[in-house]
């Protein structure tokens, strides 16, 4: 859970620091280390955040034992999820080919979903903390909206799109990054 249950301590800072690190890792991959106009760097920056989601996916998965105290990973895991979702669809808006993809819209829609098991935990929280046996009504009212706002994103997607999946199979990358075309000798130092 994004909070803890003691009362003097808000929230957990391990859950903070695991969306700290997920949205520094989207920022740098995105940003400093792959160029996402060229459709190979997309590729390889497309399945390092794979990675990091399916890591997520297991921690959030992991079994709890008595000799060992876990943290709960599953808002970590919604939020990788998401981030996940919003930058397909935006790095396959923003890429150079002609159409977008339909893929983009489905990969959004689960991402709506990873977005209502976040904000379910996080009203469950808000819930707890009041001694309120429901969620409040305006936070219910506020999932919608945000389930409906993400959702109406996908539908450009879902209406304009190809079944066309604009990312490069890892063999191929592989193969690419591994060609002699591709590898240049190295300069000598001295």
């Amino acid at each position: 859970m994004f909070f803890t249950d003691d009362k003097d301590v808000i929230v957990d800072k391990d859950i903070i620091g695991n969306l700290a690190l997920i949205t520094g890792i989207y920022i740098t991959a995105s940003f400093w280390l792959f160029d996402i106009t060229d459709t190979h760097q997309r590729s390889v920056c497309f399945y390092l955040l794979l990675l990091v989601h399916i890591l997520y996916t297991v921690a959030n998965n992991a079994p709890s034992t008595v000799f060992l105290k876990t943290t709960d990973y599953s808002l970590p895991f919604a939020f990788s999820g998401i981030l996940f979702g919003v930058w397909f669809c935006i790095t396959d808006w923003l890429s150079p080919f002609d159409q977008v993809s339909k893929f983009s819209g489905v990969i959004l829609i689960f991402s709506a979903m990873l977005a209502l098991v976040a904000l379910v935990d996080i009203g469950d929280y808000f819930k707890n903390k009041k001694g309120n046996e429901y969620i409040s009504g305006s936070f219910l009212l506020f999932i919608v909206i945000i389930k409906l706002i993400m959702l109406t994103f996908a539908l450009p997607f879902l209406i304009n799109g190809t079944w066309d999946w604009t990312i490069i199979s890892f063999g191929e990358l592989i193969d690419f990054y591994t060609s002699p075309e591709y590898i240049k000798p190295a300069k000598r130092l001295f």
